[in-house]
């Protein structure tokens, strides 16, 4: 307003006029730009959530700046292709209309504002799989006094990722994280990175099963969208030991059956069991500063009201306060209980074990020995898939059970060819074997003396030229045996004689 036009209408008129100015009321230092009404509700006087924040069509784009901070890569499903990740994200932006003076307002530089009460950037995750497209926590805007808006909410997505499984179980996957405005066009919003280029990974708890390589990022579509990358590799201890090494050993144990003689019995038996066996509390927005938490009575968990589970014991719930007093750490110690796993688990594989040696004490050609080795053996196979099934496919540590059923699993498989080779040599013969000099040295002279053993006397046997001796009747005599006449007729009455002519 020009001095002339203030001066005029605001002091010589009035005076003219007889008219008295109203007088100017003092206003107050208000501590927030907000009220807060009876029912709880906050307002901002004069502001518009829906409007976008520009002055004129000049200020347009606003400038977004964003970052993606990933806490914990939840699952990947590689049959339905879906990545289940709990992110954080940061949007910063400048609303002109949320800048005051400190000084007019008790020297109040920040709040905290409901995010339904300003205006929010639609930002969403394009590839969703999940149909939600929303954070899971809509956390309150944090508003400095030069009109800075900073919104960190978490979010938990589920994004479409397409895998490719053909170097599984040692395989990398890429997936992407699209993210951009749903309404605004690049004229509009325009997103920029708030550091680095590149996917925050300092909250990262890493993951049992995969291995994060990178998480790079980039812009996209005239800096519309921003797409964050995650290469990621999987963990494949857990794989090694429930899967390849058993695989493995059955391939070398396919081939044992051309090994086994054609008449044995057991060659069919074999082959087909071997294609059987392969066929885890603080504030968001205010620090610590700002809200201070403390214990209401004791440092753990209450567990007046717990009602025992039927799995789990819960052995303490300890408590702990971290971060200079900004966050609460519940901890809970649970301990499975073993009597289900004992009897359906533990008790038959156990078994099994001891059963797989029962073969040495069968007969060669019971034709049952080869039938025995093998049906352990698909049993150990089936509690494999059984423990992989309960088990996560963690490859941190791998559980003393599965440790056990694959040394189990390796013992059976020698049993099985220490087993062919005894019914190779049991079937071979004479006639188309000649025991090897080497056979006949370790087994028949070094083993029996290392043993301790003593080998059987051998006998004598004189050398004899003739077991018969001609008389001079005619008779035929035998050494040690006496003499017996050749004449047929001294042995049976109807043959005739020299003496007694027909």
């Amino acid at each position: 307003m020009p001095k002339w036009v203030h001066t005029t209408f605001l002091t010589v008129m009035p005076k003219l006029l007889c008219m008295k100015r109203p007088k100017q009321k003092q206003v107050r230092p208000v501590q927030s730009t907000t009220k807060q009404t009876r029912n709880g509700t906050m307002t901002l006087p004069g502001y518009n959530s829906l409007i976008q924040p520009v002055k004129n069509l000049n200020d347009t784009p606003i400038v977004v700046r964003m970052a993606l901070q990933l806490v914990l890569l939840i699952n990947v499903d590689e049959k339905d292709q879906i990545m289940h990740t709990n992110v954080w994200l940061t949007l910063k932006w400048k609303d002109f209309q949320m800048a005051w003076n400190p000084t007019n307002y008790g020297n109040i530089k920040e709040i905290r504002v409901s995010p339904d009460k300003v205006w929010l950037p639609d930002i969403v995750l394009f590839n969703n799989a999940d149909g939600n497209y929303e954070v899971s926590f809509m956390c309150n805007v944090v508003i400095n006094h030069r009109g800075d808006m900073l919104w960190v909410p978490p979010a938990i997505y589920k994004s479409s990722c397409i895998i490719d499984v053909e170097f599984f179980p040692f395989d990398e996957q890429t997936c992407h994280l699209i993210f951009g405005s749903w309404t605004y066009n690049e004229n509009e919003i325009k997103l920029e990175f708030e550091q680095a280029e590149w996917m925050d990974l300092s909250e990262y708890a890493p993951s049992s099963i995969w291995d994060v390589m990178d998480a790079p990022a980039s812009l996209v579509n005239k800096r519309s969208r921003i797409e964050f990358q995650l290469r990621i590799r999987r963990k494949t201890l857990f794989y090694t030991v429930v899967l390849i090494i058993p695989t493995v050993l059955m391939a070398f144990l396919s081939m044992a059956v051309f090994f086994l003689p054609t008449d044995s019995g057991e060659k069919m038996t074999l082959t087909i069991s071997v294609l059987l066996s392969i066929v885890i509390f603080g504030s968001w927005t205010y620090n610590e500063n700002e809200i201070k938490l403390e214990f209401e009575q004791a440092e753990w968990m209450d567990l007046s009201e717990y009602a025992p589970s039927s799995i789990w014991d819960v052995m303490d719930a300890p408590a702990s306060l971290v971060n200079k007093r900004s966050r609460i750490e519940f901890q809970l110690r649970i301990r499975r209980k073993t009597l289900f796993y004992t009897v359906v688990l533990i008790i038959p594989t156990v078994l099994m074990a001891f059963l797989s040696m029962a073969v040495f004490f069968l007969p060669t050609d019971s034709g049952e020995k080869m039938t025995l080795t093998i049906s352990v053996l698909l049993s150990i196979v089936v509690f494999l898939l059984l423990v992989s099934k309960i088990l996560p496919p963690t490859s941190s540590t791998i559980p003393l059970m599965a440790k056990y059923l694959l040394l189990t699993f390796v013992l059976n498989v020698i049993t099985i060819m220490v087993t062919v080779i005894v019914i190779n040599v049991y079937f071979r013969g004479p006639t188309t074997h000649r025991m090897p000099k080497w056979v006949h040295t370790t087994f028949l002279t070094v083993m029996p003396k290392l043993l301790c053993m003593k080998r059987p006397k051998q006998k004598q046997v004189r050398p004899v030229q003739s077991t018969t001796k001609q008389t001079r009747n005619g008779t035929m005599t035998l050494p040690g045996v006496g003499d017996f006449s050749v004449n047929p007729a001294h042995h049976h009455p109807l043959c005739p004689s020299s003496e007694h002519p027909k």
